[in-house]
């Protein structure tokens, strides 16, 4: 065991020890460019003073190079990795003027900061266990180097920085039996190349790697840059997360074939992709959950960068591959660059971000519409769920997912998913494009251990039940599923109400008792059973499923027998910012209540998920209390559960 591993498992025993998260080390940070400043903060919340990394930026409209800065090389030089060229020096005015604490500081110059042009910044921190940066000075035979990453490398990037040559790489994919006889290109199309030229046929340790006499790779007195990553998922990777032993990061190969038909098992869901084919011509595709890497094969086709070349970023649904809760899908073929049947693929996948929040602020946020710009509705963080409405008249409520962008659903219908382009998800901080009136709320959440999860799957008609993997980390006490492929009813899971019952969210239907559902089993931390029902598992259709807990200071599902005045005690310091309640022994609405419109001592606006009503300004039928909410007497008398966010 390593001394990182030791050190993380130490940590995550000890009271008050720092845990490590894939959050803590890698991101990838949207931002459109705005030269009006000489210098321009990003606060993309990753630590560089404190670990030091790599920064790769690439402008995602039009063409123009990606660049890479780290904090290793000297003199804040840049590199491309769709070029052989050395590294260069920055223009006037700068590209990147400073590494922080909090994220990195740009000029003025493009492509960092190309003004009103959309740009990707991917960060790389270096951390035992997932990133590492070595430079070296080359002495035409070759060299077995050392590193820091105390484990054995799965990827190795090296670029000749004082001249031009080829990205030379490493890929623990391109050979199931020794893929240290081989090596790839990052900035061309080509097959992988038997050349023991460049890692001498020596397989890299968890201490060392060997590069051999190649000029690309050794060229005698010039300087080097290595970056190595993690992937091979043995034990000295398995350093993160709340118990220190999971890993992030995962490099392997899979065999294309048709669609649907592979599977990639990464034992996690993927945030980020790299897919390059290596027993033929393609690109290096880039995919990342925030620019469109999602579960669906309909509207919202993921977005594609070619590291290999300076084009803009392709948004022409060509598919690309679509993601799973443990793993991700290979879809369609672009010519071969992912799932060519014929070929093989060599993949970098890393994590989605797994640390549990500790406010209900970080994961939860209500706005009003202003037509400011896009994002229409701000929050705050990523959304990966929301909804919205016009709250003064009778209207639809659009509900949508990172998971499915570009599609909306109706709380309060049946229908299966339609086609809505300003369902865009791809801003930190925000989202829905277009403008809205006043009259319009945006209720939106962030994906989270402990707190919420949303996952897509598709139905296999199993009448003996089935188990769906998610990745709440918790047992489910909320779920809400529905059918996106064909009209269908919104299925609720409630644990207040067990695993034979179910409850309707476009009804006002009292609880019903049925088998069908959820397989009479309930939940576990890992996975929920589906039943043989249409509305949760027809075959061959597809599905959403939200899925909420109970976490302290955060949110509180839970259940209420209400009469007179009842306070609940949700374990909150500053009270609910967000209420949903439905009765379950009897017929009932679905209330929601928030605090952004008022949840005071007196009369609160609620509106019906059931409904497309306009809210209800004149009544009392809930009061603030710091530990949660209080029922008013007004409020009908009954069973209620209740999903409570502070």
């Amino acid at each position: 065991m390593t001394g990182a591993k030791k050190l993380l498992m130490a940590a995550a025993g000890g009271a008050g020890g720092d845990k490590v998260y894939v959050d803590d080390v890698f991101g990838t940070f949207l931002y459109e460019g705005d030269t009006s400043a000489t210098s321009r903060k990003l606060t993309t919340g990753l630590d560089f003073d404190d670990k030091g990394g790599l920064a790769w930026f690439k402008r995602r409209e039009d063409q123009g190079d990606g660049v890479i800065f780290d904090t290793v090389r000297s003199g804040l030089k840049y590199l491309v990795p769709s070029s052989s060229s050395g590294e260069q020096a920055q223009g006037s005015p700068a590209d990147l003027i400073s590494f922080n604490s909090d994220g990195v500081n740009i000029g003025q110059n493009n492509p960092t900061n190309d003004n009103n042009k959309d740009i990707v910044l991917w960060q790389f921190l270096k951390q035992p266990g997932f990133f590492d940066i070595q430079t070296y000075t080359g002495n035409n035979t070759g060299q077995t180097l050392t590193h820091d990453l105390e484990c054995v490398p799965a990827m190795i990037l090296i670029k000749r920085t004082d001249f031009g040559d080829d990205w030379i790489v490493y890929h623990v994919g391109s050979d199931s039996s020794a893929p240290e006889d081989y090596s790839l290109k990052l900035n061309e199309t080509d097959a992988r190349s038997n050349n023991d030229g460049a890692f001498n046929d020596t397989a890299p340790t968890s201490t060392h790697f060997t590069v051999g006499n190649s000029g690309a790779v050794s060229q005698g007195g010039k300087s080097f840059v290595a970056y190595l990553f993690a992937g091979t998922n043995d034990s000295d990777s398995q350093i993160f997360g709340d118990a220190s032993d999971e890993a992030i990061i995962k490099c392997g190969s899979y065999t294309g074939g048709t669609d649907g038909s592979v599977f990639v098992d990464l034992g996690f869901e993927p945030q980020f992709l790299i897919l390059k084919k290596i027993n033929g011509s393609s690109h290096w595709a880039i995919m990342d959950t925030m620019r469109g890497l999602n579960a669906d094969q309909g509207t919202g086709k993921p977005t594609r960068i070619n590291a290999n070349e300076n084009d803009a970023e392709n948004t022409t649904g060509l598919n690309g591959a679509y993601v799973a809760a443990n793993g991700f899908y290979p879809w369609g073929n672009n010519g071969g660059d992912w799932n060519d049947p014929n070929g093989t693929y060599a993949y970098i996948a890393i994590r989605r971000p797994m640390k549990t929040p500790t406010a209900g602020t970080e994961v939860f946020a209500v706005a009003r519409g202003d037509s400011s710009g896009d994002p229409e509705f701000i929050s705050g963080f990523p959304v990966d769920f929301a909804f919205y409405k016009d709250v003064d008249h009778v209207a639809n409520w659009d509900v949508g997912a990172r998971l499915i962008p570009k599609t909306t659903m109706h709380f309060n219908a049946t229908n299966a998913e339609t086609g809505f382009t300003p369902f865009m998800f791809d801003y930190q901080n925000g989202v829905i494009d277009g403008a809205f009136s006043s009259d319009f709320y945006a209720w939106m959440f962030k994906r989270a251990t402990g707190y919420f999860d949303a996952l897509a799957y598709t139905g296999n008609g199993s009448s003996s039940g089935r188990n769906i993997i998610h990745n709440l980390k918790a047992v489910p006490e909320l779920m809400i599923v529905k059918c996106r492929s064909a009209s269908d009813a919104w299925m609720v899971y409630s644990s207040a109400i067990g695993n034979t019952k179910y409850l309707t969210l476009n009804s006002t239907a009292a609880e019903a008792t049925s088998s069908l559902r959820w397989n009479n089993t309930t939940p576990t931390d890992s996975v929920f059973t589906v039943g043989g029902s249409g509305t949760v598992n027809s075959n061959g259709e597809t599905y959403i499923a939200y899925l909420f807990a109970t976490l302290a200071g955060v949110s509180k599902v839970g259940s209420v027998t209400h009469s007179g005045t009842t306070d609940v005690d949700c374990g909150f310091s500053a009270g609910a910012r967000f209420v949903m309640a439905k009765r379950t022994d009897s017929s009932g609405n679905w209330f929601v209540y928030d605090s952004t419109r008022g949840i005071v001592a007196g009369n609160d606006p609620y509106l019906l998920l059931n409904s497309s009503a306009a809210g209800v300004t004149n009544t009392d039928y809930i009061d603030p209390l710091s530990s949660g909410f209080t029922l008013t007497s007004s409020f009908t008398a009954g069973t209620y559960i209740f999903l409570a966010i502070a």
